[in-house]
């Protein structure tokens, strides 16, 4: 179940969480400037997509090395040859995914 969250369940919670990020940073661009009863929106900078994204696969390379690294002590121990196969093997299939 582990390996699941690392291989599929991280890459598509972060995809769902950048296409979130692209619709409500677009959103809130059009509202600079807009008062709703005493309230302004959209008043602070946003952060670039291309920034967001950057930030969000780094996070996802930390998470898929730690979980890896996690499962694969727990398979075989302190084996640093399988764990170097299951980091070659898994962060692959996290990043394309």
């Amino acid at each position: 179940m582990i390996c699941a969250t690392a291989l599929i369940f991280a890459p598509v919670v972060l995809g769902v969480t950048s296409a979130l990020y692209f619709v409500m940073s677009k959103v809130m661009e059009g509202l600079k400037g807009v008062n709703a009863r005493g309230f302004s929106f959209g008043g602070g900078p946003v952060v670039p997509f291309e920034i967001f994204i950057l930030v969000l696969g780094g996070y996802l390379f930390l998470i898929v090395l730690v979980i890896t690294y996690f499962v694969a002590g727990m398979k075989e121990g302190d084996d640093a040859v399988d764990l170097r196969y299951q980091i070659g093997k898994t962060m692959p299939v996290a990043v394309l995914i």
